[in-house]
């Protein structure tokens, strides 16, 4: 399951030290990418070291360096090409729901959807890691859910008010931005 798109422009990809790479530095920064996420399909992301990672792309540690400063860094840039490759769900989305159109529709968006999950999956189970740390960290509550709910509480509901009243001026007809809302 390695990831074969790009999802970066080749004008954005940058070495650590700053420098644009050529043609084959794009192709080996690939590389380790693809190999970084096939290792991840099999092995739990805190057991991955540079050096698993530079010997599945048969390069060096060395190399590896040159192009992200550490595993977690590589996993980032996984992550923000998951986010990236989301645009054709959203495009999907945005296709024509009129008549039978609607139940093609919501069956590719599905389909799609199902394919990306598939794809990616690998890189959501370290997303999902993260977020869970990052709720126990912020809530001291491992559960999504519990921490959800504690920080809805903590914010004195603001957040429900905030979607109640969007609801009830679309209901009226009018369009609320956050600036409407008094937000931003």
């Amino acid at each position: 399951m390695a990831v074969s798109e790009p999802g970066e422009l080749e004008e954005d990809v940058r070495a650590t030290d700053g420098r644009v790479p050529g043609r084959r530095g794009i192709a080996t920064r690939r590389r380790l990418l693809d190999c970084a996420a096939e290792l991840l399909t099999k092995t739990s992301y805190r057991d991955i070291k540079v050096i698993d990672i530079a010997r599945e792309a048969g390069t060096s540690p060395a190399t590896f360096y040159q192009y992200f400063p550490d595993v977690e860094q590589a996993v980032l840039v996984l992550a923000e090409e998951l986010a990236g490759d989301a645009a054709y769900l959203a495009e999907l989305v945005r296709s024509d729901w009129r008549g039978d159109r609607g139940a093609q529709t919501a069956r590719r968006i599905v389909e799609s959807f199902l394919e990306y999950y598939d794809r990616h999956r690998a890189v959501f189970r370290v997303v999902d890691l993260a977020t869970e740390s990052i709720m126990l960290e912020l809530t001291g509550s491992s559960s999504k859910i519990e921490g959800l709910i504690q920080v809805l509480r903590e914010s004195g509901y603001e957040i429900l008010e905030v979607s109640r009243t969007g609801r009830m001026a679309m209901r009226r007809g009018h369009h609320t931005s956050l600036r409407d809302l008094g937000l931003i």
